[in-house]
């Protein structure tokens, strides 16, 4: 099943729960966090501040050299998306969230990768400029 029917929050946020714990992720209230050594990869689930039962899938990626405090909220990330809780209608069912999130943990959290991607202008279009300077200086 690609949608839900009209899942509540609550439900999704248990339905989602202990596979990221099982993938090493954190969690402190609807963020999701899991700190490696060069970077954070970073979930939340942000309501809408128009309507109750709507809600946006934030992902991010914070790079650990750039903070003197681990990273553990979207809005200390470098690199940021987001989705819409609801694709043409429907809601995202959980088992889709949850390879969306771990495809942008494989798409991402590499430092070696998200280099390249810098180098190539691939990164999404919400990264700092201080992500990308520091991504595309060359280090010995």
């Amino acid at each position: 099943m690609i949608y839900g029917d009209n899942m509540e929050l609550e439900e999704l946020v248990e339905a989602i729960k202990e596979p990221l714990k099982s993938n090493g992720f954190k969690k402190r209230n609807t963020n999701w966090y899991k700190i490696g050594n060069d970077l954070t990869i970073v979930f939340n689930i942000q309501k809408s501040q128009y309507g109750d039962d709507t809600w946006y899938y934030n992902f991010g990626i914070g790079i650990n050299e750039l903070e003197t405090k681990p990273i553990t909220t979207i809005a200390r990330c470098h690199i940021t998306d987001r989705i819409d809780s609801m694709i043409n209608g429907k809601e995202i069912a959980p088992n889709v969230l949850l390879k969306a999130i771990l495809s942008w943990e494989s798409k991402y959290g590499k430092l070696s990768d998200l280099r390249i991607k810098a180098i190539e202008n691939n990164l999404p279009k919400m990264t700092t400029r201080q992500a990308i300077s520091y991504l595309t200086t060359i280090r010995f």
